[in-house]
């Protein structure tokens, strides 16, 4: 057979070694800019300070549907970019070979399109060789033929190396010293010369699958010839290289690709990179969160494309550079909020009017912080106010300058997270708006091109925020363009009270709300986690209605109040928090005050199992009953000095709002209440339904049987992303 066997190429891309790390830039560069200016601390850049890490050593195979995309577009040359992995959410660059996320920042890895493979460094993983070297092995492959028969070298015969035997330590029971005739060995070889700058290595191929990269050097020969002799010809003493991906499979227990990245990341050995104590803490922070982002370039569940009818958009709080110090990654977060609804989904779609509907939920991240300049950071300078430059103007000091020595850990938490609130709170808000909705833009067109089936399908599009990013979500939602009717119903002269319900802040002939670039769709639900929202509102003196209520003269003149009124442009709101979350505040009495007056937050089912799960099993039965009840009891109660008076009688369509509430509720023992009091109880709770369908706003997570409050204070705020029950409750409300 003079056709060689059939060459089937497998693409790879590296999860260990990044080519550019943005992230990491930016740490590396704070810490330069804040560590001492000495001769002895200055470390001069290397040449290779633009590459962060040498060769990969840990690589993964795409899917065997991403494999077919691949060598598709690059047999075609069409297109230069493909999506992959799950859920298409990153690309590779097929003429760059790199693949990096398609809708957020993210580090870049090496893609290679392989043919031949070795060993790592280490020896316990196979690797794809660099596809230039494999291009040459193939042609001396070619060349040489060894696929036409097996390949047994046999021992070399006893010869002269420099006219001496050369004895070897610890072989001294051989019968015949180890030598060697480099005439009669290359004779009987397979030889393939290496070009430059590698002129003393060469291949020799052994069989149809199998070759060994070997030296031309006498340390190399005498190596070659005591493994052929204790190996019985199986091994060449050089690094072995195999023909084609399925034969690595086929001979090795170890081959690339065997397990699911998190099999591999949590049983593998050979991918847990070990810590030394010389490690420093940056060093174990990269370390982590390159476990992380192996986790997230998943690509083991990717053969199927999902069909996406329901997009969340996530927008980060407070301390995003914090996290990124630390070693975090918001977009892990992410990933794992993904990962834990496609694994509930099943049982929490099952208690839905639509058991048997399919997950359609996607999840992307919008990321902010690093885009805003706020003048106070080194990091934020500009020319003008370069201190190595004694002929500009002193310009405004950075944060650092102003910054008292010690206590630094501290320090650094306050000028990394905390800072953020009070600049939230100045001029930079509309920083943070204008570059979150130009974001948001950007991610959902990106979105709409590479799933063109959304919109045909209904597709709906939700904004989650979490800390300060829900308090910019409900901030770009009021500030969305009010429509016609609705601006001329806010503005109308003759109704001059409309006027006190909408703050400058908010008005939208606000200055800063015109020059706002507008969403490009319409929002269905926000869903504030963990959210300051309340107490920013409260300090502003503000409330909270729903744009319905301009279509609705009843409910909205009879409610005067000389407080303004914020809009948010959706139709549902679902603040969700953690009781002992010390960031997080109530919503509902900023909507009805005292309907909400004793109504408590609305539990969310609990779903993590435990003592907690068999103990809850009837305490759900009738809450939202019971604890409607008891806001209506108060409501009324609140008017007991009041009685009726006969041209006060409600109006039938005011009873028939109160008996819509729980029939269980009597009212034979209650003092009568005034018009006033039930206007204010039906205009209440329908001012909560306006705001979202199920009557309520604020719901809580409930806490494990042996959970404490206080202990878990300092963790709740940032454990929502993996919390079983917010994910289940996500997947409900989206598809209710």
């Amino acid at each position: 057979m003079s056709t060689p066997p059939p060459l089937h190429y497998y693409w790879f891309h590296a999860v260990d070694k990044p080519l550019s790390d943005p992230i990491q830039q930016r740490r590396e560069q704070k810490q330069q800019q804040t560590a001492p200016l000495s001769p002895t601390t200055v470390k001069p850049p290397s040449e290779d300070s633009s590459k962060l890490n040498s060769t990969p050593q840990k690589w993964v195979r795409f899917s065997t549907r991403d494999n077919e995309l691949l060598e598709q577009a690059f047999q075609t040359g069409t297109p230069k970019t493909v999506l992959v992995n799950e859920d298409q959410l990153f690309e590779v660059d097929i003429d760059k070979r790199v693949i990096s996320a398609a809708y957020w920042e993210s580090a870049v890895y090496k893609v290679c399109r392989a043919t031949w493979f070795t060993r790592g460094k280490d020896g316990s993983q196979w690797m794809p060789c660099d596809e230039e070297f494999a291009q040459h092995i193939e042609e001396g492959y070619r060349e040489h033929k060894p696929w036409k028969t097996d390949i047994h070298i046999p021992i070399i015969p006893a010869a002269s190396i420099a006219d001496a035997p050369v004895h070897m330590p610890g072989f001294d029971g051989l019968d015949t010293p180890l030598t060697l005739d480099d005439a009669e060995a290359s004779s009987m070889e397979m030889k393939w010369q290496l070009a430059d700058p590698n002129t003393e290595d060469y291949i020799v191929y052994t069989s149809a699958d199998t070759a060994w990269l070997l030296s031309d050097t006498t340390t190399s020969r005498i190596t070659k010839s005591i493994f052929m002799t204790l190996t019985n010809n199986q091994n060449l003493g050089g690094t072995r290289l195999i023909r084609g991906y399925p034969e690595v499979k086929q001979g090795e227990s170890v081959g690339i690709g065997s397990k699911s990245r998190q099999q591999s990341i949590s049983e593998g050995s050979e991918d847990k990179e070990p810590v030394s104590p010389e490690m420093t803490d940056s060093e174990m922070k990269d370390s982590e969160r390159r476990k992380q982002e192996m986790e997230d370039y998943e690509n083991e569940k990717s053969e199927d494309t999902r069909e996406i009818d329901h997009l969340i958009i996530c927008i980060h709080g407070i301390g995003q550079k914090m996290t990124e110090r630390l070693g975090l990654n918001f977009i892990h977060d992410i990933n794992v909020l993904r990962r834990g609804i496609k694994e509930i989904f099943a049982a929490s779609i099952a208690v839905t009017p639509n058991p048997k509907k399919k997950n359609g939920i996607q999840v992307l991240p919008i990321l902010w912080r690093h885009q805003i300049r706020f003048g106070l950071g080194n990091e934020d300078e500009d020319e003008k106010n370069d201190m190595s430059r004694p002929d500009v103007e002193e310009g405004q000091p950075t944060l650092e300058e102003l910054t008292i020595d010690g206590v630094q850990s501290i320090r650094n938490i306050v000028s990394d997270a905390l800072l953020d609130i009070p600049l939230y709170m100045t001029k930079y808000r509309d920083q943070m708006l204008s570059i979150i909705s130009g974001e948001i833009n950007r991610v959902y067109n990106r979105f709409l091109r590479n799933n063109p089936g959304f919109l045909a399908r209904g597709g709906k599009v939700s904004v989650l925020g979490h800390s300060l990013g829900s308090a910019l979500a409900f901030d770009l939602l009021t500030l969305q363009p009010f429509d016609e009717g609705e601006k001329a119903r806010v503005l109308d002269g003759e109704n001059r009270k409309n006027r006190s319900y909408i703050s400058s802040q908010y008005n939208p002939h606000d200055e800063f709300a015109d020059r706002l670039p507008p969403l490009n769709f319409t929002i269905e639900n926000l869903f504030c986690l963990g959210s300051p929202v309340g107490l920013f509102l409260l300090i502003k003196g503000s409330k909270i209605a729903s744009r319905k209520l301009l279509q609705h003269d009843r409910l909205h003149l009879e409610s005067p109040s000389a407080n303004p009124v914020c809009y948010p442009d959706c139709e549902n709101i679902f603040n969700i928090f953690y009781r002992s979350d010390p960031v997080a505040y109530r919503l509902e009495p900023l909507i009805a005050r005292h309907y909400t007056a004793n109504l408590k937050p609305e539990p969310i089912p609990y779903h993590k199992g435990g003592l907690k799960g068999i103990f809850d099993a009837g305490y759900n039965v009738g809450s939202d009953i019971a604890s409607k009840a008891e806001a209506v009891i108060f409501s009324l109660r609140s008017s007991a000095t009041s009685w009726f008076r006969r041209d006060e009688m409600p109006t039938a369509e005011q009873r028939d709002t109160i008996l819509d509430e729980p029939e269980e509720i009597s009212m034979s023992n209650l003092p009568p209440p005034t018009p006033t009091t039930m206007r204010s109880y039906a205009t209440g709770a329908e001012r909560l339904r306006m705001l979202n369908s199920t009557g309520r706003v604020d719901y809580f997570i409930q806490e494990g049987i042996l959970e404490n409050s206080y202990l878990s204070a300092l963790q709740s705020h940032l454990s929502y992303w993996n919390d079983t029950d917010v994910a289940a409750f996500l997947i409900r409300s989206v598809y209710k």
